[in-house]
């Protein structure tokens, strides 16, 4: 089996150690759970290559390549195909990457010269680690959700007491064979099981903190009953309060790890659809402004080229097409072209490439984000000066 999980050191060596040769590109995203995925994820295959091949008609060299993925698609273990998965192939027979994911990339089939690497950038900014503090039946454990999986983040689990966990879990049953405690009785038990219960919170905030800080945790996700998760909330130290994601409702008694990842997932999608949409709008203003960012997809290129980019944006679905300079620049198509230029019909990708060369921040928008960035030419950036 595969590994499940997609890092900067991977894009990096891929963009530098892939031949540089023709590349094939299979993203294919799993079908429905049950007996007929398999068949199902081998119609998509095809369907996706067929319509790549008809794209590109009398290359030769792309159906080999077509043919190949075929049949190493069959030959992948089963519980890699139940995945989704990624997969490039180059002409060299001895070079083959691929990977199976927990999260979805979508289907995309791409034959160019290098590997298309962008549903991946994708990924790793729309996929952070984000910490799980998850409770249930007593015991409260740190997780971590990375990539569409749950992990164990730290070997301790925190034990709550079961006649203190009633104070979350709802009322005990009564019996009739037990006397009943005077209001004065209860009370002073209440003060006692609040003082037991907010040093055992507390403890479980710091851990999280803790470990939060040490595993890059961008965000937290609380899964508890609501007492418990608005108790949990207020002794977490600073900053991590501001850091919780709402959380959708999950009976965590009964929950299975898949069930508690796409809770996760649901949190963390809503998280990313309204930075996005902030971030955006942050982006027109400064530009509005004349603040430090810009619009312009040939200023992206140049300034990008001088090391001043902080911050890149581009929609998921825009594509461009320019020329390299000798100098080893990237002129937008539109200008008129130079003799000496060289026609680059993939300016997005070697500009997607060169931003993690520079270790630039790159998020790939969808949805009304991106609608927004498309209507003024599809890229922009911040700059750091």
């Amino acid at each position: 089996m595969m590994a499940l999980e997609i890092t900067r050191e991977d894009l990096l060596d891929l963009q530098h150690h892939a031949p540089k040769t023709a590349v094939l590109s299979v993203y294919l995203a799993r079908g429905e759970a049950g007996k007929s995925a398999l068949r199902i994820g081998q119609s998509a295959l095809n369907a996706g290559l067929r319509e790549l091949q008809q794209r590109n008609p009398d290359d030769r060299q792309l159906t080999g390549a077509a043919n190949r993925v075929r049949r190493l698609y069959r030959k992948l273990p089963r519980e890699d195909r139940q995945r989704n998965l990624v997969l490039f192939l180059s002409l060299d027979p001895e070079w083959l990457w691929w990977r199976s994911l927990q999260i979805s990339t979508g289907n995309r089939f791409v034959w160019m010269n290098r590997p298309y690497l962008r549903p991946l950038v994708a990924l790793l900014d729309t996929a952070p680690p984000v910490g799980v503090i998850a409770a249930a039946q007593g015991i409260v454990r740190l997780l971590i959700w990375k990539q569409g999986m749950i992990e164990e983040a730290a070997a301790r689990k925190f034990a709550l007491a079961d006649r203190d966990w009633r104070r979350y879990a709802g009322p005990a049953p009564s019996h009739p064979g037990v006397s009943r405690q005077t209001s004065t009785d209860v009370d002073k038990y209440g003060d006692r099981v609040a003082v037991h219960v907010r040093r055992f919170l507390q403890d479980v905030a710091a851990e999280a903190a803790r470990v939060g800080e040490q595993a890059g945790w961008e965000r937290l996700v609380i899964l508890a009953a609501p007492d418990l998760e608005q108790a949990i909330a207020g002794v977490l130290p600073e900053p991590w309060p501001s850091r919780v994601l709402p959380a959708p409702m999950l009976n965590m008694s009964r929950a299975t790890p898949a069930q508690i990842a796409d809770a996760v997932t649901s949190a963390i999608r809503d998280w990313i659809r309204a930075r996005d949409e902030r971030a955006v709008g942050e982006l027109l203003d400064l530009v509005a402004s004349g603040g430090p960012a810009t619009a312009s997809p040939q200023e992206v290129f140049d300034l990008l080229s001088e090391g001043r980019v902080s911050h890149l944006y581009l929609g998921d679905e825009v594509r461009m097409r320019g020329y390299r300079r000798p100098d080893g620049g990237y002129v937008v198509e539109g200008a008129p072209p130079q003799d000496d230029w060289q026609p680059e019909p993939h300016l997005i990708e070697r500009l997607i490439e060169a931003s993690l060369d520079q270790d630039v921040a790159v998020t790939v928008l969808q949805g009304p984000p991106a609608e927004r960035l498309r209507a003024i030419g599809g890229l922009g950036a911040r700059l750091r000066y």
